[in-house]
């Protein structure tokens, strides 16, 4: 029996996805990731834009994950350098994004571990409103200037500053966390292709950023402790004269 979706004509859609990152917050089940994300659909077959799914999970407009900004409908007549739009009409939609984050350990090295937290963000098909054919988005990536696909809000900084200076200040902007610092606050960003038929298609992306886990409290733990031990057994020979098994640290 063939998939209902085999009998509609399958249509590839340029998309342009540009996400704003502006920070790391702390949540409930481990961190999230808050920024902007504005979708803009060339040459738009309806007036409906392509879902989300953020880690497998599905974003709802409007729930907690996602929420609408504005919208966008212009005709535009120039070209930039790195995204052809000759006379391209558009469709956009901007949102305001927290989207969860996944957790993996790169190095456990005591006292500090390094993990990867990692947002994969997928644009999902769907079925045309005017029609029976199923839209598949496909997004276009900027070459030649990437900070049209993802950058980075930046901290307000005097004119000419040095660039460790700015790249700290931009870490403590975006670093909103208590348990984790930001190694360096670029991601690592992949796009991922998939095939449909004889097609290919770029409906998915990964961000990941480098994370390290605050060490100091894991110091504390273990050598505070041996100081209490070592302290209370120089007072304690100080104090009396004893025999070497009733040490505090012999007492285990």
């Amino acid at each position: 029996m063939s998939h209902p979706d085999e009998n509609k004509k399958s249509i590839p859609v340029p998309v342009r996805n540009f996400c704003l990152v502006k920070r790391i917050v702390d949540c409930d089940n481990g961190l999230d990731l808050v920024g902007t994300i504005r979708q803009t659909i060339e040459n738009p077959k309806d007036n409906t834009f392509f879902q989300y799914r953020f880690n497998d999970l599905t974003a709802v407009v409007g729930g907690e994950m996602i929420q609408e900004r504005t919208t966008d409908n212009d005709n535009i007549q120039e070209s930039t350098s790195s995204i052809d739009t000759k006379d391209t009409k558009q469709h956009t939609m901007t949102y305001n994004v927290k989207a969860p984050l996944v957790f993996d350990v790169v190095n456990d090295l005591f006292p500090f571990k390094i993990v990867q937290a990692s947002l994969t963000m997928e644009l999902s098909k769907r079925k045309c409103t005017d029609s029976n054919q199923m839209l598949h988005p496909n997004i276009k990536v900027a070459k030649e200037n990437k900070t049209d696909n993802i950058s980075l809000q930046r901290p307000k900084m005097k004119e000419g500053e040095k660039e460790d200076k700015k790249i700290a200040a931009l870490k403590d902007k975006m670093d909103a966390m208590k348990k984790f610092d930001l190694i360096t606050p670029f991601p690592q960003v992949e796009y991922i292709c998939e095939e449909k038929g004889k097609k290919k298609y770029c409906a998915k992306l990964k961000m990941t950023f480098f994370l390290a886990e605050e060490g100091i409290s894991k110091v504390i733990e273990v050598i505070a402790p041996m100081l209490l031990i070592a302290t209370l057994n120089t007072l304690h020979v100080l104090n009396n004269d004893v025999a070497a098994n009733d040490y505090i640290a012999n007492s285990a």
